[in-house]
C-alpha cells in the first residue's frame, strides 16, 4: 500500500555534551499511577468503533495489535518498518500465539481486514543463501488513517454521485458534503464496497478534474467531518496487556465502547460513570457484528466482568420500534478504573488474593466491590474461582513493585496518608493507619434463611442428596423463589437431584456413594459444576466401571466377528452413558466416555504370548 503522504524524517541524533546534559528521575506518589500508567495507551480515532461491526471482536483486537505495533516502528522514531515477533502480537490482541498463527493462516482473515491490514507476502518466501533455508519475515503494512467502512465507502460514493448534478464543480459538491449532516451523508444504502479511506475515493472520482493539492485538501476537510480529530478511542496499554486476557475479547470491546461513552469535569471532578444504551442488548450485540443480543447478557453474567460492569436493574423502558427484551433500553455502571480500588488495597495491606477469595466457604466471599458482585449462589464456586483468578494475575503486575521503596513506604509509613472516602471507584476504602488487630472483623454477607430453612423447602425424597452433593462440592443450596416467581435454580436443582437418585438406584448403589464417586473422579479431572445435573454423566460414568469391575469378567470377542455390529455397539454405550456418543460431546461427556472406555479397556486379558517374550529378554 502507498502512502498518501511520505513519513516524518528520523530525529537527528545530538550526542550529549557534560554540560549540557540533564539527570532526570520520573516519581511517583500513587501506586496506581505507577502501576497502570494511564499515559500509556494504544490511541485511534474512534470511528473505528463502525469497524468492529464488520470485523468481530477477535479480528477487531488483531488490527489493533498490528497498528500498534507499527506505531512502536514509526510513530515513535519515524521509520516505516519493524520486525516483531508473533507472541508480541498476539500479547495485545488478547489471544494466544497459537490462536493467532491459526488466524494469520484463514483467507477470510485477510479478507475481512482489507484496508486496515495488508499481506503483502501471500505466499512463503525462503531464503536460500545459506546451507540452511530460512524462511524471510512475512511482510504486512498497516493503514494508519482509518479507512471507512464497506457500506461507508458506498454510501458516501452514492451520495456524491445523486449530488454531482446540482453544483457547478467537484469543489462546490465536496464542499457540501463536509456540510452535511452524518446520519444523511452516511445513510444505508444496503451496499457494501471495498474498504477506502476518503482521500482515495475523491483522488478516485475527481483526480484531473481539479489540482492535486486542492483535491487533497478538499479530501482532508471531509475526512475530518467524518473522523473528527479529537474524537478518539483510548485504550489503556494495561488493559489490553492484563485485563483482556481475563475478559475475553467480546466483553473487552463491551466494555471498552461504554467507557467511550464515560466522560470527566474537569472543573466540578464530576465523572460520568453510568451509560444508558436506548437499544438495549440488541444495540449492544450490533456494536460487534453479533446476530444474538442473548450473548450480551451472558457475558453480563460473567463474574470478571461484573467488577467492571454492573447492569440497573428496574429502569428498562421501552426500545425504538417494535418492542422486545432485547432491545428495551438499559443503564450500567461502569468502573473506568483499571484496577479496582479494592485490589489496591489488599495489595498494599498484604492479604493474599487467593485465600480472600476461597471457594471453599461461602463466608471467604466478601469482595469489595459489593455493587458489581455475583447474586447467583448457584454459580459461586465458579464465580469466585474466576474473580480469584482475576486478582491473582493483577497482584503478579504488584509483585513487580514489591522491591521498590514507594510500595514499603506506602505500606509500612509510621505517619500514613488519610485515607479518601473514594478512590475513583466509589467503594469505601479502609484505613491504612490501623494495625491488623485493631481493625474490626469483616461482616459476612449471609444469605437469606440458613442452610436447614433452604434444605427443608426440597422435597423429602431429595433432601439427603442435596444436603450430601452440596456439602461435597462447597456449593450454597438456592433459595425457595417467592410466590408468583420463576422456579429458577431452586427447580434446577430439584430435577438435577431427582435425576441422580434415580442413576443411584438404576446401578444399586446408596446416593451418597454415587456422591462420592462422583466426586473423587471431579476432584481429579475438574470442570466447572454449579448444579446437581452438572455431575450426571460423570456419575454414570464410574458407577458403570464400578460395575464391570465388580463383575470381574474379561471383556471377550464376538464369537461371530463377521456379525459384529459397530453401530450397534455404539448405541448400546450411549444407552449405558446415557448421551448419544455420535453427536458432539461437551468436555463432562467426553470424560465420562474416557472413563467408561477405559474400563472396558482394563478388563481386557493380557497376551500371554507378549508377557512370555518380555520373560525371555535378558
Amino acid at each position: 500500500m502507498t502512502p498518501a503522504l511520505a513519513p516524518p524524517p528520523a530525529p537527528e541524533k545530538s550526542v550529549p555534551q557534560p554540560d549540557d546534559s540533564l539527570h532526570i528521575e520520573a516519581v511517583w506518589e500513587s501506586v496506581y499511577e505507577q502501576l497502570v500508567r494511564p499515559e500509556r495507551a494504544i490511541v485511534l480515532n474512534a470511528y473505528f468503533i463502525r469497524h468492529l461491526s464488520q470485523l468481530g471482536p477477535d479480528l477487531g483486537w488483531m488490527y489493533i495489535a498490528f497498528r500498534q505495533a507499527a506505531y512502536s516502528a514509526g510513530g515513535r522514531v519515524g521509520q516505516r518498518a519493524a520486525r516483531f515477533s508473533g507472541k508480541a502480537i498476539a500479547s495485545l490482541s488478547g489471544s494466544t500465539e497459537r490462536t493467532f498463527w491459526n488466524r494469520v493462516g484463514r483467507p477470510e482473515t485477510w479478507q475481512k481486514l482489507t484496508g486496515l491490514v495488508t499481506q503483502i507476502d501471500e505466499n512463503p518466501i525462503w531464503d536460500s543463501s545459506s546451507p540452511t533455508p530460512k524462511r524471510v519475515a512475512r511482510k504486512y503494512s498497516v493503514a494508519m488513517t482509518l479507512p471507512l467502512t464497506g457500506p461507508d465507502t458506498a454510501a458516501l460514493r452514492t451520495w456524491l454521485v445523486q449530488h454531482q448534478s446540482q453544483f457547478q464543480n467537484p469543489t462546490e459538491l465536496l464542499a457540501a458534503a463536509s456540510a452535511t449532516p452524518l446520519e444523511e451523508l452516511l445513510a444505508d444504502t444496503g451496499q457494501s464496497e471495498i474498504p477506502l479511506t476518503v482521500h482515495r475515493l475523491v483522488r478516485g472520482m475527481f483526480s484531473g478534474e481539479l489540482p492535486d493539492g486542492e483535491l487533497n485538501a478538499l479530501a482532508e476537510r471531509l475526512h475530518q467531518h467524518i473522523q473528527p480529530v479529537n474524537d478518539l478511542l483510548f485504550l489503556k496499554l494495561f488493559f489490553v496487556e492484563h485485563i483482556l486476557p481475563q475478559l475475553g475479547t467480546g466483553p473487552g470491546w463491551l466494555l471498552s465502547i461504554l467507557r467511550d461513552r464515560c466522560w470527566v469535569n474537569r472543573q466540578g471532578g464530576e465523572t460520568r460513570s453510568q451509560v444508558t444504551v436506548k437499544g438495549g442488548y440488541a444495540e449492544m450485540a450490533g456494536w460487534l457484528g453479533l446476530s444474538r443480543p442473548m450473548t450480551i447478557y451472558e457475558w453480563l453474567r460473567e463474574p470478571v466482568l461484573q467488577i467492571y460492569l454492573h447492569e440497573r436493574r428496574g429502569q428498562e423502558v421501552g426500545g425504538v420500534g417494535e418492542t422486545s427484551k432485547w432491545n428495551l433500553s438499559r443503564a450500567f455502571d461502569v468502573l473506568t478504573e483499571e484496577v479496582p480500588a479494592e485490589l489496591v488495597q489488599m495489595a498494599l495491606s498484604g492479604v493474599d488474593p487467593v485465600t480472600h477469595f476461597s471457594v471453599s466457604s461461602t463466608a471467604d466471599f466478601r469482595f469489595g466491590v459489593t455493587r458489581f458482585s455475583v447474586s447467583s449462589y448457584a454459580n459461586f464456586s465458579m464465580a469466585v474461582t474466576q474473580i480469584s483468578q482475576f486478582s491473582t494475575a493483577i497482584f503478579r503486575v504488584f509483585k513487580l513493585l514489591s522491591s521498590l521503596k514507594l510500595l514499603k513506604q506506602m505500606a509500612t509509613s509510621e505517619k500514613p496518608p488519610e485515607a479518601e472516602k473514594d478512590l475513583g471507584a466509589g467503594a469505601p476504602v479502609c484505613d491504612f493507619g490501623k494495625t491488623k488487630s485493631e481493625e474490626p472483623a469483616p461482616e459476612t454477607p449471609q444469605p437469606e434463611g440458613d442452610a436447614g430453612n433452604r434444605l427443608s423447602a426440597f422435597p423429602e425424597d431429595v433432601r439427603r442428596t442435596a444436603e450430601n452433593f452440596s456439602e461435597k462440592f462447597g456449593l450454597l443450596i438456592p433459595a425457595q423463589p417467592e410466590p408468583g416467581e420463576k422456579g429458577g435454580d431452586f427447580a434446577l436443582w430439584i430435577k438435577g437431584l431427582h435425576r441422580l437418585n434415580q442413576i443411584a438406584a438404576d446401578y444399586g448403589v446408596p446416593v451418597e456413594q454415587a456422591i462420592q464417586l462422583a466426586y473423587a473422579h471431579w476432584n481429579e479431572h475438574p470442570f466447572t459444576v454449579s448444579h446437581p445435573l452438572a455431575i450426571k454423566s460423570t456419575m454414570q460414568s464410574v458407577l458403570s466401571r464400578k460395575k464391570i469391575v465388580a463383575a470381574k469378567k474379561p471383556v471377550s470377542a464376538p464369537a461371530h466377528p463377521a456379525g459384529y455390529d459397530p453401530a450397534q455397539r455404539r448405541r448400546e454405550i450411549s444407552a449405558a452413558l446415557g448421551f448419544d456418543i455420535d453427536q458432539p460431546m461437551t468436555p463432562e461427556q467426553q470424560a465420562a466416555l474416557q472413563t467408561y472406555l477405559d474400563g472396558l479397556l482394563a478388563q481386557v486379558p493380557p497376551n500371554p504370548l507378549k508377557n512370555s517374550k518380555q520373560e525371555q529378554k535378558p
